[in-house]
């Protein structure tokens, strides 16, 4: 994962370095104010390029209430910014 975002009042959106590679969670696991994910996509580029990202929304209950995501491949820890109006 390179990105995530909260889209929606129960919706991540996770960016991810693969290029057409249909990405899909594998395993999601709340833990305390963490969400820990794995994502598999079927083709990942050899190089660092921003041509082509795929993204895939995912939904979790309560997101105001996480403050990290966890990328379970590669260890980063993305902090969520909780933007959204929420009325």
């Amino acid at each position: 994962m390179i990105e995530v975002e909260v889209v929606d009042v129960d919706t991540l959106q996770l960016v991810v370095d693969s290029c057409n590679g249909s990405p899909t969670v594998e395993s999601i696991r709340r833990v305390g104010d963490s969400v820990e994910v794995r994502v598999v996509a079927s083709f990942t580029p050899f190089r660092a390029d921003n041509d082509c990202l795929d993204s895939l929304e995912v939904e979790i209950a309560d997101p105001f209430d996480v403050n990290r995501l966890v990328d379970l491949d590669s260890g980063s820890t993305f902090r969520l910014g909780h933007s959204l109006d929420v009325t």
